[in-house]
């Protein structure tokens, strides 16, 4: 038997029995420098991930920092806004100045436009850079003549905005626009206003009613208030109101599109609340709008 050794001595027989065993404690090249591999990236991966994890703790750091620091407000350039030709008009022949006075304001989302409603309806657009009169909007004739006295705007999304306007005759209007965002490249625009731009160096060109101001990624940002939509008067009371709250959402889809609100009225003495729903008829019908109020009165209430 292989590995086994036997030897004789004296009168008896001694047997040792023994496994040889040979260890090689040499190694093969390759696994000499896949040993060596190993081991440098494992270590490469160690240092790899603590770093990484400084790095998480430094972000970390930079974002709660600035939450123990005092706040501050810095002012912003003072803006002059020019008076329109109609609204000049209109404060001269108007004794009580009522076109002076704002209902409701606000601004799109890069802050390029202001536009302001008076209490005649009308929405005055004005460039917020530099205060330059952009447009006038007025309602139409059919709803032109009456009043309001309070409004509440209701932002749809980042392009469109509504304000529900409370008038003096007990009934809410809302009115609907929109505000267009787009980028072009410098070759798209033709030459001359692709120049004028351009020597602006950051600042905004007004043109056509449109504020173009070149952007950090040099493209040409372009700003326009499209138009308002006067929406048909819903009866709510008989006096006139005095505050009015208003909610509005769009709900579009690839067969239909509709928006829907919720408002709330009162006057002296009487509490109302409504729902505002308006679907978009299809080829080209006119869109559809239906109302529910509920009404309430104050008793007791001076």
């Amino acid at each position: 038997m292989a590995g086994i050794i036997t030897t004789e001595a004296g009168d008896g027989q001694i047997s040792a029995n023994r496994r040889l065993h040979r260890r090689d404690h040499s190694s093969r090249a390759g696994v000499y420098w896949a040993d060596r591999l190993a081991r440098a990236v494992i270590t490469v991966g160690g240092i790899g991930t603590i770093i990484v994890v400084l790095l998480v703790v430094l972000v970390l750091l930079a974002n709660v920092v600035p939450l123990f620091r005092p706040s501050h407000l810095t002012d912003g350039p003072l803006v002059a806004l020019a008076s329109s030709k109609d609204a000049s008009q209109e404060l001269a022949t108007n004794s009580t100045a009522t076109n002076s006075t704002v209902l409701a304001f606000g601004s799109d989302e890069y802050s390029e436009i202001l536009w302001l409603v008076r209490p005649d309806q009308s929405i005055d657009v004005y460039s917020l850079s530099d205060g330059t009169h952009l447009q006038r909007i007025t309602p139409p004739a059919r709803l032109d003549g009456t009043m309001a006295v309070g409004a509440r705007v209701a932002k749809i999304d980042d392009l469109q905005s509504s304000v529900l306007l409370g008038l003096e005759d007990g009934s809410v209007r809302p009115i609907l626009w929109t505000i267009d965002v787009s980028f072009a490249s410098v070759v798209d625009l033709d030459r001359e206003m692709a120049d004028a731009i351009l020597a602006q160096a950051g600042a905004p060109v007004v043109r056509d009613q449109t504020i173009f101001r070149a952007t950090s990624e040099g493209l040409i940002r372009k700003v326009k208030f499209v138009g308002a939509e006067y929406l048909d008067p819903i009866p709510v009371h008989a006096a006139p109101i005095e505050k009015v709250d208003w909610v509005l959402k769009s709900d579009s889809s690839m067969m239909a599109s509709s928006q829907k609100g919720t408002w709330a009225s009162s006057t002296a003495d009487e509490l109302a609340m409504g729902q505002y729903e308006r679907q978009a008829g299809g080829l080209g019908a006119k869109p559809k709008q239906s109302a529910q109020v509920w009404r309430s009165k104050l008793v007791g209430v001076r």
